[in-house]
């Protein structure tokens, strides 16, 4: 992970096909582990362009293949891991969702 795994700020586990961990870090990025890929490297690096505030929250639905993650900024990303967990197509977020209340009291509009 190199200078990106510094201050990582929530950890979960995806449901279903076991062996898969979500970690998210202060530079705006999650990533995704696989043990069936070994090596102890993130199989995937999932962003949000333009976004790199901190991602406080990193969740996956129920079916394993769908990544939420909340930011600093008050944004919501959604990616769908189903585009493989390597590669651009699994990197790309596909959904992104804002509002301004959404934000901290300490951030300005």
């Amino acid at each position: 992970m190199g200078r990106d795994g510094a201050g990582l700020l929530d950890v979960a586990f995806c449901p279903g096909e076991g062996g898969r961990v979500l970690a998210s870090n202060r530079r705006g990025r999650v990533f995704l582990w696989d043990e069936r890929c070994g090596g102890g490297r993130p199989r995937a690096e999932l962003h949000a362009p333009p976004d790199r505030s901190p991602v406080h929250c990193v969740r996956a639905a129920a079916d394993g293949q769908t990544v939420i993650a909340g930011t600093g900024a008050g944004a919501v990303h959604v990616w769908d891991l189903r585009g493989g967990t390597g590669g651009t197509a699994a990197g790309r977020c596909r959904l992104t969702l804002s509002h301004p209340r959404w934000k901290r009291p300490d951030q300005s509009a």
